[in-house]
């Protein structure tokens, strides 16, 4: 028993230390999430272009994804759903699952990837 929980609390650890963040880069006073079918977000340069520009293709039925590169190999992604549908916001998540994002910041604050969906894109 000892050694099953010890290597759950290992599992634990290392996806939370090879976890990524992102910042959001739409944040502010003027953004409403109940109008806004298009989010912009920076990723930091461990990112690759191709990664991210093909993890999207898997939700196209949801949401395009636009990718930018940045000259210090950091990129800006501009996500923008298909239609406006609450199913369409939720699959936003699966997005940053696959790319194993843990954080997402937003102006001064650091949120959960959970916490920042309900904050920012979730009706």
């Amino acid at each position: 028993m000892k050694k099953l929980l010890g290597l759950f609390i290992g599992l634990v650890i290392s996806i939370s230390a090879t976890a990524q963040s992102v910042e959001f880069t739409d944040a502010g006073e003027s953004y409403n999430k109940k109008e806004t079918l298009s989010f912009n977000f920076h990723f930091d340069n461990t990112y690759a272009a191709q990664d991210l520009t093909e993890t999207g293709t898997y939700y196209t039925n949801y949401f395009t994804t636009e990718v930018m590169e940045n000259e210090d190999k950091s990129h800006n992604v501009k996500i923008t759903l298909t239609e406006e549908s609450e199913m369409g916001r939720r699959v936003i998540m699966r997005y940053f699952v696959s790319l194993e994002v843990g954080k997402i910041k937003a102006g001064v604050t650091e949120y959960s990837t959970e916490d920042f969906m309900i904050q920012f894109i979730q009706l």
